[in-house]
């Protein structure tokens, strides 16, 4: 299992096409359900298979790819842990609810 399938993003960054598996832990959350790589159903080799002539055939924008794949940076997690902090302590939530570090 692989929640975040870091292979695919890479994919993402380069701008290449993918077909990946519909899994429960990642590939549907970062290929925003099939708007950036095909997705079909696990334990389907000939689903699979077609996938991979589908995407073979078809040409991918390189740009849009990429700037997916800035969705997953270390900058953007990093601001939305900091982003989910500031929330949490604007709430109001006591200080032990809020697991501050002092």
């Amino acid at each position: 299992h692989e929640a975040l399938p870091t292979a695919m993003i890479e994919a993402l960054s380069v701008g290449t096409a993918i077909v990946s598996t519909d899994c429960p832990t990642g590939p549907r959350e970062i290929l925003a359900g099939g708007r950036y790589g095909t997705l079909v159903p696990p334990d389907d080799p000939f689903a699979l298979a077609n996938g991979i002539l589908s995407a073979l055939s078809v040409k991918v924008d390189s740009n849009r790819q990429k700037e997916r794949a800035k969705d997953f940076s270390v900058e953007v997690a990093v601001q939305r842990y900091l982003d989910l902090i500031t929330e949490i302590r604007a709430s109001g939530a006591p200080p032990d609810q809020q697991r501050s570090r002092r």
